[in-house]
Order: structure tokens, then C-alpha cells, then sequence
């Protein structure tokens, strides 16, 4: 597979990258996920300044990010705590 072109729109500015072929539906996805999340922003602060509000957009991403991550590592220990209780059952 090779590299297509494909035309999105982010926050009413279009955009043409270049992306492996088989990523093209999660590169549509994720243009339509932003242009949700930039829209619900709009609404939610009313406000419209296009840089605010990819920079909101952008936070509550990296802050969801972070937020995953932290749960992810609490879960991988509790994990690690029930492995070890398992191992030593046996």
C-alpha cells in the first residue's frame, strides 16, 4: 500500500495530506471527531475566535490523554498486585 492524498477539513480550513492508504477512514474519523469537538466548544464557551477554540479543543485532548494514562497505570498495578496474590495461591 502507498501513500494517497486526502483532502480534510479542520475548523472551516481545508487541508491536503498525505497518509498511507489504509489509514484514510481513521485520518476522516479523527477530522470529523475534531471538527465535533471544536463545535461543541464554540458552543459550550461561546466563543468563536478560531485559534481559542483549536486550543481548548487541543487541551481536552492532551488532558483525556493524560487522564487515560494515569488510569491505565493504576489498573496495570492493581493487575500486578492480583497476579502476584494468584502466583502465590498457587
Amino acid at each position: 500500500m502507498g501513500l494517497v492524498s486526502v483532502k480534510i477539513n479542520i475548523a472551516d480550513r481545508e487541508y491536503t495530506i498525505k497518509v498511507e492508504e489504509q489509514d484514510e477512514p481513521l485520518v476522516r474519523s479523527a477530522s470529523e471527531l475534531l471538527n465535533r469537538q471544536v463545535r461543541e466548544q464554540k458552543e459550550k464557551m461561546k466563543i468563536s475566535d478560531r485559534q481559542d477554540l483549536l486550543s481548548f479543543v487541543a487541551f481536552d485532548c492532551i488532558y483525556e490523554k493524560l487522564a487515560g494514562e494515569k488510569l491505565l497505570a493504576q489498573v496495570s498495578q492493581k493487575m500486578t498486585v492480583i497476579e502476584d496474590l494468584v502466583n502465590n495461591a498457587v
